[in-house]
């Protein structure tokens, strides 16, 4: 899974064109595109995905929009309110979102805790 600023760096150095290049042909800053692209800004808004993907399939490299909405889903903070969560509940699911942010927790592992949840 890729978030949306790593699709569109993958997809532009395929079609081996330049930050400044796409930028440029979408009509915002090259300044902002990179921002995305590190992931420092969460996506483009959607009004720019045509002139994007028509820039990088315009380069033989081929990119959609269900491309672009999977990536941007990718990047999307989980939030929870657990004000009415027990303290077990509020440790289990801290310490939960730090593994995962990590990258603490192996495919095995991960694999036995939704086993272990879905049995509910």
């Amino acid at each position: 899974m890729s978030t949306f600023g790593e699709l569109i760096r993958e997809k532009r150095l395929k079609a081996d064109l330049s930050l400044r290049e796409v930028a440029k042909r979408i009509g915002i800053s090259h300044v902002l595109l990179g921002e995305v692209e590190r992931g420092a800004r969460a996506k483009l808004v959607e009004a720019h995905w045509p002139k994007l993907i028509e820039s990088i399939t315009g380069a033989g490299v081929k990119l959609t929009a269900t491309e672009l909405k999977q990536a941007a889903q990718n990047g999307v903070p989980v939030e929870f309110d657990l004000s009415k969560a027990s303290p077990e509940m509020r440790e289990f699911t801290h310490l939960l979102a730090r593994k995962i942010e990590d990258g603490q927790l192996s495919s095995e592992k991960t694999r036995r805790l939704i086993t272990m949840l879905e049995d509910d």
